[in-house]
């Protein structure tokens, strides 16, 4: 009796998976490569000499592989419990996520785009001020030195944001690096026995 499992993996994890499976009788029937894109941009400046923004296109690959194995293969019992403690791990495996070290916060873009918008207002009240209450002026000058000094605490705020998530996502990544390592080290523990029965 014939077998068939179907599994969506990372591109990082396409060959390490078709290799392990085939000691636990698997082997690939087909595979298909599915592409996912995620947009984001990154850039900076102010509100002075403008925005400068540059969009990019993250394209991630995944891929979905159709196995197929008999169950009157030698020592399937044994190999079937194996495999079910290998496809407990991988599934710990699939799920820990890579951290963009380059996609930008969504509050960090969030004070950017008010930075201007800040700005813009107060330099609108100050206007007013100049141009229909002269006795006022300096009352103006004080409203566009208020608006030009928000500007700046909020890029300044924009700048500490994206530093303090970068910095959290390289910590992350380098934890998951470690939980990955540790996880393969127990696979290979587990398809060295799988190879052994399936002498």
């Amino acid at each position: 009796m014939l077998e068939t499992k179907i599994l969506e993996v990372s591109e990082e994890s396409k060959n390490r998976i078709i290799q392990d499976y085939q000691y636990f009788g698997w082997h690939v029937l087909s595979t298909q490569k599915i592409d996912y894109t995620t947009t984001y941009r990154t850039g900076g400046g102010n509100a002075r000499d403008g925005y400068h923004f540059t969009v990019h296109n993250d394209r991630t690959a995944y891929y979905s592989i159709t196995f197929q194995r008999d169950s009157e293969i030698k020592n399937y019992d044994e190999l079937n419990r194996l495999f079910a403690d290998y496809d407990s791990l991988d599934s710990k495996y699939q799920l820990i996520k890579n951290y963009s070290s380059q996609k930008l916060p969504w509050s960090a873009i969030a004070l950017i785009i008010l930075a201007p918008i800040i700005a813009l207002i107060f330099n609108i009240i100050a206007l007013v001020f100049f141009f229909f209450a002269n006795e006022v002026a300096v009352a103006g000058a004080i409203l566009m030195l208020i608006g030009d000094g928000l500007t700046a605490l909020f890029v300044i705020l924009a700048v500490k944001n994206i530093k303090k998530t970068r910095n959290y996502n390289a910590m992350k990544n380098a934890e998951n690096h470690k939980k990955k390592q540790e996880l393969i080290s127990q696979m290979n523990e587990i398809t060295t026995k799988a190879k052994t029965l399936a002498k």
